[in-house]
C-alpha cells in the first residue's frame, strides 16, 4: 500500500525557498515519490483550516518515505528549510495509489482533518460522505488515524484523502444541497477541517 507526505508551509524568504525546493524535489525523487497535488492557497471546503501552500507527495511504500525522512540528506534538507519556511508534515498510509494524476486535465484531492467526539454518530455521518464521494467519482486515498508527525506540531486524529477527476466533482460531493443534512449530522460527531488541492498535470513539478 502506498503512503502520503502531507506539507502545510509557510514560507518566510521565498529566494531561499527556492534553492531548498529544488533539493527537496531531488531529495524525494531518489526515494521513488511523486510529488501529486501541491500550490498556493488551497480552497477552504469546511472549518478553520487556512494553510498558505501545500503539498502531497505519493511513495509506493511507507517503507520509502520514512526512509528519506530519516536519511542524512533529508536531514540537511531540514536545516536548510530552517532559514526560507515553516512545515508541518505529516505521514499516512494509504489504501490505494493515485489514479488521476499525470493525465492532461489536473485532478483534485480534498484533504481531511479530521477529531471524532462521537464514534457511533461519525460512523454514521460517513455513510453519507461514503455515497457522496462515490456519486462524484471519487474514491479513498487514505483514511488514515496512524499518522507520524516529521516536522512542525500538526498531529491529526484522522486524515482522509479523497481524489476527484475535477474540482467541480470535489466540491459537489461536499458542497451540494443534498449533503447540507449529512453536513449536520457530522457537527454532532466530529469536528473536521477539510481543503481541496490541486493536482499535478503531466510534467509539472512540486
Amino acid at each position: 500500500m502506498p503512503a502520503f507526505l502531507i506539507a502545510d508551509i509557510r514560507v518566510v524568504n521565498f529566494d531561499k525557498y527556492e534553492e531548498y525546493r529544488a533539493r527537496f524535489r531531488a531529495c524525494v525523487k531518489r526515494y521513488h515519490g511523486t510529488f501529486v497535488a501541491g500550490g498556493q492557497e488551497p480552497q477552504v471546503v469546511q472549518g478553520g483550516w487556512y494553510p498558505p501552500r501545500m503539498l502531497v507527495v505519493e511513495f509506493a511504500r511507507r517503507a520509502d518515505a520514512l526512509a528519506m525522512i530519516d536519511s542524512d540528506e533529508y536531514r540537511a534538507l531540514e536545516v536548510e528549510r530552517g532559514n526560507c519556511a515553516m512545515f508541518d508534515m505529516i505521514i499516512v498510509d494509504g489504501v490505494a495509489a493515485c489514479r488521476y494524476v499525470g493525465r492532461k486535465t489536473a485532478p483534485v484531492l480534498a484533504i481531511a482533518d479530521t477529531r471524532i467526539v462521537n464514534r457511533p454518530a461519525f460512523a454514521e455521518f460517513r455513510k453519507g460522505i461514503d455515497q457522496a464521494v462515490r456519486e462524484n467519482q471519487g474514491r479513498y486515498l487514505a483514511v488514515c488515524d496512524r499518522v507520524r508527525t516529521v516536522a512542525g506540531n500538526w498531529a491529526p486524529e484522522l486524515v482522509t484523502i479523497m481524489e476527484f477527476p475535477t474540482r467541480e466533482q470535489a466540491l459537489t460531493a461536499h458542497t451540494a444541497s443534498g449533503y447540507e443534512a449529512t453536513r449536520q449530522r457530522g457537527n454532532n460527531a466530529a469536528m473536521i477541517d477539510m481543503v481541496i488541492l490541486s493536482g499535478r498535470k503531466p510534467g509539472e513539478t512540486a
